[in-house]
C-alpha cells in the first residue's frame, strides 16, 4: 500500500534480475538482465544441466548400440554431440547478452565487435602470431586468448548500472513535495490610506 491509499499491483512490477523466468528462460532467452553473481551462477548450471544431459544421452544410446549393435545409435550420439554443441553457444550467447546490457552497454556492439575481432584474430593475426593461446583458447592467437580473457573478467568484475539502481517513479505514486503557495500579490493602493494616483492623470 502506497502513501494516499493507493495500491500497486505485485505482478506489473518486474524483478530486477528476473527471478521470476523460468530456467529455459533464465538460460536461453535474450530478454532481462542478470548481475555479476547471477551471471557466474546460471553460467555454471548451465554448463553443468547440459553436460548431464548430455551424458545420460550418450550413455542411453551406447547402451542401446551394444544391445542392438545398429549404425542407427552412433547417427544419434554424433547429433547428441551437436545439439549439446549448439546449447552450449546459445546459452552462452544468452547469458552473455543479459550481462552487458545489465553493465549498462549495448550486446550488439560489444559482441559484434568481439565476433569481428574474433574472424581478424584466425584469418589474419595467427599468419603474425603464430603463438597460440591458452586453455581454452587454443584457436585463437596469445593475443586473442587474451582479448577473451578480459572479456570474461569484465562480464564478472563490471557492476551494473548506476541508473539502474534507482527505483524508478510510478505515475500512481503521489507527488512526494507539496506545491508552494505563489506569493501574495502587492496592494496597488499606497501606504498612508491617500487616494490612489493613476498613471497619466493629475490628482487634484
Amino acid at each position: 500500500m502506497l502513501a494516499g491509499g493507493g495500491y500497486r499491483s505485485a505482478a506489473i512490477v518486474p524483478l530486477r534480475g528476473g527471478a521470476s523466468e523460468p530456467m529455459l528462460a533464465k538460460l536461453f532467452s535474450f530478454k532481462g538482465r542478470l548481475s555479476r553473481l547471477e551471471f557466474l551462477g546460471w553460467s555454471f548450471a548451465a554448463i553443468v544441466a547440459i553436460w548431464l544431459t548430455a551424458t545420460f544421452l550418450v550413455a542411453a544410446a551406447l547402451f542401446d548400440f551394444k544391445n542392438s549393435g545398429g549404425l542407427g545409435t552412433i547417427a544419434i550420439v554424433l547429433l547428441i554431440g551437436l545439439a549439446v554443441c549448439v546449447a552450449l553457444i546459445w546459452s552462452g550467447l544468452a547469458l552473455a547478452v543479459k550481462r552487458i546490457r545489465d553493465i549498462g552497454y549495448s550486446p550488439v556492439l560489444v559482441i559484434g565487435a568481439l565476433i569481428l575481432y574474433d574472424i581478424v584474430d584466425v584469418l589474419v593475426l595467427r599468419y603474425f602470431i603464430p603463438v597460440r593461446a591458452f586453455s581454452p583458447f587454443q584457436q585463437y592467437t596469445i593475443v586473442g586468448g587474451v582479448v577473451h580473457l578480459v572479456y570474461f573478467a569484465a562480464l564478472l568484475v563490471l557492476p551494473s548500472e548506476a541508473a539502474d539502481d534507482a527505483p524508478e517513479p510510478s505515475s500512481s505514486d503521489p507527488p512526494s513535495r507539496a506545491v508552494a503557495a505563489p506569493p501574495p500579490r502587492p496592494s496597488m493602493a499606497p501606504a498612508g490610506g491617500g487616494p490612489r494616483r493613476h498613471f497619466g492623470l493629475r490628482t487634484q
